[in-house]
């Protein structure tokens, strides 16, 4: 949920000084739901709404309910019980609350994304709707605390939520596939970047989805890189390049990463095995055992579009440590609690 809070910080950051925002998150759960607690949207004076704590029949409620917290710049508690309303059958609580960061702590919670920090929200709240104290929502990180806005009461119940930094993907190539694989992935989220060889003669403008693009030649260091990989960093080499993507590997060969996905057939694997051991002795002995190869699902992808929903699925099932079996064949809950 790290992107999603992500889009609603960025909105907020461009726009706090000219605006008031209340800040709607669902903390308590009954039944089934769309969206499960921990989600978030923000909502502006002038009636603009950022992010969706549901799949749509939610967030009018929450607008007009938020009328009230712009009014008192006091937070309060939201009941939605979608029972009555044939859509889900769960009841919704969501804490409604002035978003306002004080300026001293403003550039500390901005650089908790651009230092790509794992932080906490906690969020104080009641299961009773006129409850006036122990509410708002606290964030930590690294030992230090800021409220969100001066309104902050703490005590009752709690909700805890751990945010790892930004999902990112790199992506090493840069032929027409990897344009379409960066577009779908920023839509989910990703902090996207592309790294080409100068060879190829690419130029930002030609990936406009991406958030970065540099180029990297064969002996550079990835660490050097404007972007190097983290334990939160997805790769996928695909240059088309047997020799470009071999230099790619060994450069990665002792880098963290959360995902490593290689292009192309089983047969291609193997020889890149080979080359990466012939060229790079000193790569780890278990670095291919790493390796996604081919990458993907075995959807039945042809073209490039779903040759990358298959990668990003298979990225995604991993993170989540699912199955990927059919749903329509799984026992009990669709989230599993």
């Amino acid at each position: 949920m790290t992107h999603e809070w992500f889009t609603l910080w960025t909105h907020y950051k461009e726009r706090h000084k000219n605006e008031r925002f209340v800040l709607a998150s669902v903390v308590h759960l009954e039944g089934s739901s769309y969206r499960r607690p921990g989600v978030r949207m923000l909502i502006s004076e002038q009636g603009e709404r950022v992010g969706a704590v549901s799949g749509g029949c939610v967030e009018k409620e929450v607008q007009r309910q938020a009328e009230a917290v712009f009014a008192s710049q006091k937070p309060k508690m939201m009941q939605y019980d979608g029972r009555y309303r044939l859509g889900c059958e769960g009841i919704l609580y969501l804490l409604l609350e002035p978003f306002d960061v004080d300026e001293d702590h403003f550039e500390a919670l901005d650089q908790s994304f651009n230092h790509r920090k794992s932080f906490q929200l906690q969020s104080y709240y009641s299961l009773d709707m006129n409850a006036e104290k122990g509410l708002g929502t606290i964030w930590s990180e690294e030992g230090n605390s800021w409220p969100l806005s001066s309104e902050v009461t703490t005590g009752g119940l709690c909700f805890k939520q751990e945010l790892s930094p930004r999902k990112r993907l790199l992506i090493f190539g840069g032929e027409h596939d990897a344009v379409v694989i960066s577009a779908m992935a920023a839509a989910q989220g990703y902090e996207v970047g592309v790294v080409t060889d100068p060879k190829e003669g690419k130029k930002t403008d030609d990936f406009p989805a991406a958030h970065h693009h540099e180029e990297w030649s064969a002996g550079q260091e990835v660490k050097q890189m404007h972007w190097p990989s983290d334990q939160q960093t997805n790769i996928l080499v695909m240059s088309h390049n047997f020799a470009r993507d071999l230099a790619f590997l060994g450069a990665l060969s002792e880098c963290p990463f959360a995902y490593l996905g290689i292009l192309g057939p089983a047969h291609r694997r193997e020889k890149l095995v080979e080359g990466l051991f012939d060229h790079f002795p000193s790569a780890p002995l278990e670095f291919p055992d790493r390796w996604n190869a081919p990458a993907g699902l075995d959807l039945g992808a042809e073209n490039a579009a779903e040759i990358g929903l298959s990668i990003l699925s298979e990225i995604l099932l991993l993170e989540r440590g699912h199955s990927g079996e059919r749903l329509k064949h799984k026992k009990g809950k669709i989230h599993g609690s």
